[in-house]
């Protein structure tokens, strides 16, 4: 049996609080894989993020020492809002051959205030066991019908709190971001002149 973890979101840009996510729940969880799906948007922002070729460029740059680490440019490639359960169903159609084999979603405690919102979300986490990395979890705080699926993929990890806003926020500003963003990825910002 397989076990494959997808981490999406916008990466704009990829840092190490996504790195050390992943990595977390790969560890606990004993992944064989983890792909990582750039979303061309985010039906849930307001902001539109960066040129999407651009961003799937960066990750795969930050994924580069990760082995058993892919890219997946999908979402990108299909156009239209990203919805998770649309590339979770890719996913199990495509690359799945095994009937054993799971699909993990790897997120941040800080997606499961907007996790309701999801597109068909219930039968998201059916297809797709929700792994969670929280610093904390009180499973009376998360009040929602998804609780009990989401309670079960509960790890506890430590969370670095970073975010790609503040990183595009330093960058606009010329301050030193090498302690929240790979070296390979800032070269790239700065040679394509990003954020």
């Amino acid at each position: 049996m397989k076990k494959v973890g997808l981490l999406g979101g916008t990466f704009d840009p990829i840092h190490f609080g996504h790195m050390h996510l992943g990595i977390s729940l790969q560890e606990a969880h004993n992944l064989d894989t983890v792909i990582v799906c750039p979303a061309l948007s985010s039906p849930l922002k307001t902001t539109h993020p960066r040129d999407a070729e651009h961003r799937l460029a960066m990750v795969k740059l930050a994924i580069e020492g990760l082995p058993t680490w892919e890219a997946l440019d999908w979402e990108i490639k299909r156009k239209g809002p990203s919805y998770t359960i649309d590339t979770v169903r890719y996913l199990l159609s495509t690359k799945f051959n095994n009937k054993k084999d799971q699909l993990y979603l790897l997120l941040g405690e800080d997606l499961l205030p907007e996790l309701s919102q999801w597109r068909e979300v219930e039968q998201l986490l059916d297809l797709a066991k929700p792994l969670i990395g929280c610093r904390r979890f009180e499973r009376n705080t998360f009040k929602s019908p998804l609780a009990e699926k989401v309670a079960m993929g509960i790890t506890l990890t430590k969370v670095l709190e970073i975010s790609a806003s503040e990183i595009r926020s330093r960058l606009k500003k010329g301050l030193y971001c090498e302690h929240f963003v790979p070296a390979k990825v800032l070269d790239y910002i700065k040679e394509h002149g990003l954020y």
